[in-house]
């Protein structure tokens, strides 16, 4: 498979693909597709993803980098779904412990597994949201700890803002109305 380069798919349209500066700053190209799954990336595409298949996502770039997922059952189905949720509602699996703006461009660096993750694993031996984790983690022999975060501030306020912005366009959802015609 060659990386990088721009294909149709059957309506015509070119497939997104994107190139990452993985965090030991290796230069690599990746497809945006080994990731999410092959759709056009629009916002808010529905229910097309199964918790299972997201599980599946995960453990496949664990064992492909060489981590593990948390041993934290409750934790990972929590992670698990809001990575669901947010491929959901963005179209991408954006982090689930980071606020996305639901821009694409604007949250290459939150898509899951993030740009954060690798230094994050070196250096505490587990990511950002503790999806991914070494080994020594998993053994008990490392104890995990509070990881500051590493996002740009200001990527971070970037999504703060248009995230205020959706929210104060969009109109209450499942309003009651309280009061009766006398």
């Amino acid at each position: 498979m060659q990386l990088g380069r721009q294909t149709k798919n059957l309506a015509g349209h070119s497939k997104p693909w994107r190139t990452t500066c993985i965090s030991n700053n290796n230069h690599k190209q990746q497809n945006i597709i080994d990731w999410i799954i092959p759709r056009q990336v629009t916002r808010g595409s529905g229910n097309l993803t199964t918790l299972e298949n997201v599980k599946k996502r995960a453990e496949n770039d664990a064992k492909t980098h060489g981590y593990y997922l948390t041993p934290d059952p409750e934790l990972l189905q929590d992670l698990l779904e809001g990575l669901q949720k947010n491929e959901e509602r963005y179209g991408y699996p954006s982090c689930p412990c980071r606020l996305a703006s639901g821009k694409f461009e604007l949250d290459r660096d939150i898509i899951c597994p993030c740009d954060y993750r690798d230094p994050d694993v070196d250096e505490y031996g587990q990511c950002y949201c503790a999806l991914y984790v070494r080994k020594d983690v998993i053994e008990g022999k490392t104890a995990t700890q509070p990881i500051p975060e590493r996002r740009p501030m200001e990527k971070q306020a970037r999504a703060y803002t248009i995230s205020s912005e959706s929210t104060a366009k969009t109109p209450p959802q499942n309003v009651e109305q309280t009061e009766k015609a006398p």
